[in-house]
């Protein structure tokens, strides 16, 4: 019989997180008797799998709100895994996270959490970055252990937290699924390919639109280049968040209609990877930065900010510290952050790259970016998970 295992995510909407529990399924589900609890009844990416609503959690909730409302949550989760029998639960993301770990003071089930993010660069401010650094502090010492998605942070929760076990265990991404994805197409995308046939370089960003994925630094770099280029490249900004209101009347004030458009929420993302010449990311701080992987896995090449902390491993960063000028890696080209130096010089970095790849004197071969691909294939890191989550059910851990 198959050892029975909990996993509770916030929802399945789409996040990173969320799709990185949707490659690791059909791995863990080979080795588990799963059932899966979200907060929110969410299902973005449309995945054809059976979950429990656990609470009627609402993401735009106060810091406050969602405070108060943990015991209620973990009381129910506790309730859900005594019912069930179930002794072992994975958690995706810190509000899940902090329910299971309450909730195993009142079961003793077996709690394992996944941290995704930089808790002390995303929890700096406010009421909700203190009661995040404080849930952090008080909470994540008593789970049984830790899976961080980078050795950055694995090294942040280290530092800051003085939190010791954990495991690294990068995301993992279905390699072939990606380049099968990426061949499908509509009147968008064909749209897009008699563009690019017509020498129009195409950029991509893809990310919720937060603070922390920092698109504005984007825009201001492609209103610099508008003024610089004769054939500006054409951005195309996928997801959705808080920020589009303001992201679209920046693009408005700086005249930028012409060359930048924001997509809206893309489920499938790859066909415009496919086509772009290079993705761009310009985070204040990152936990891995899943879309590297994709646009290494097609061969494109990844511009990304050095921020803390997932950029430069995925990248391979020769440099013993965080950039505060541009390095071109074996496997794209890291420039530095705003969040590490000021946005003027991460900006002029920026500026000076794309206005490179522009004029065709910037490029790494596809092969090489693939090969670092498949360092990050399912099969590998699901064997990862696999090993630990067994081990926990085993209780050698």
């Amino acid at each position: 019989m198959k050892p029975r295992l909990a996993i509770l995510i916030y929802s399945l909407g789409g996040g990173g997180a969320e799709r990185v529990l949707l490659t690791l399924l059909p791995h863990l589900q080979a080795m588990f008797d799963i059932h899966l609890f979200v907060l929110e009844d969410k299902n973005s990416y449309g995945a054809e799998v059976d979950y429990e609503v656990l609470g009627d959690s609402k993401s735009d909730e106060s810091a406050a709100q969602k405070l108060l409302r943990l015991p209620f949550l973990a009381r129910a989760l506790a309730r859900k895994l005594r019912d069930s029998h179930i002794k072992l639960c994975l958690s995706l993301l810190n509000r899940p996270n902090y329910i299971n770990l309450i909730a195993s003071k009142i079961t003793g089930h077996t709690a394992i959490i996944s941290e995704h993010a930089t808790p002390s660069l995303q929890y700096q401010k406010g009421l909700g970055g203190a009661i995040n650094r404080w849930l952090i502090r008080l909470l994540y010492p008593s789970a049984t252990h830790i899976v961080a998605v980078s050795g950055g942070v694995r090294n942040d929760l280290a530092t800051h937290f003085g939190i010791q076990n954990i495991t690294t265990i990068h995301n993992p991404f279905n390699l072939t699924q990606i380049k099968s994805q990426s061949l499908l197409t509509n009147a968008r995308i064909a749209e897009l390919e008699y563009q690019k046939q017509a020498g129009r370089n195409l950029l991509v960003s893809l990310g919720r639109l937060d603070s922390g994925k920092n698109h504005r630094l984007l825009l201001l770099a492609m209103a610099r280049l508008k003024q610089i280029l004769a054939a500006p490249p054409l951005l195309l900004i996928l997801g959705e968040g808080e920020q589009r209101d303001n992201l679209q009347e920046m693009i408005i004030a700086h005249n930028l209609t012409d060359c930048v458009v924001l997509e809206g929420f893309v489920r499938n993302p790859y066909p415009y990877i496919r086509l772009a010449n290079a993705t761009l990311c310009a985070s204040l701080y990152e936990g891995f930065l899943n879309v590297l992987v994709e646009s290494l896995a097609l061969g494109i090449l990844p511009i990304s900010s050095d921020c803390p902390s997932g950029p430069r491993e995925i990248l391979e960063s020769a440099n013993p510290t965080y950039n505060i000028k541009t390095e071109i890696t074996r496997y794209g080209v890291l420039f530095p952050s705003s969040s590490i130096t000021s946005e003027e010089t991460s900006l002029n970095c920026l500026v000076a790259i794309l206005a490179q790849l522009c004029d065709g004197e910037l490029s790494i071969a596809p092969e090489i970016l693939k090969e670092r691909a498949r360092f990050f294939d399912t099969t590998r890191i699901a064997q990862q998970y696999c090993t630990l989550l067994m081990q926990a059910a085993k209780g050698d851990l």
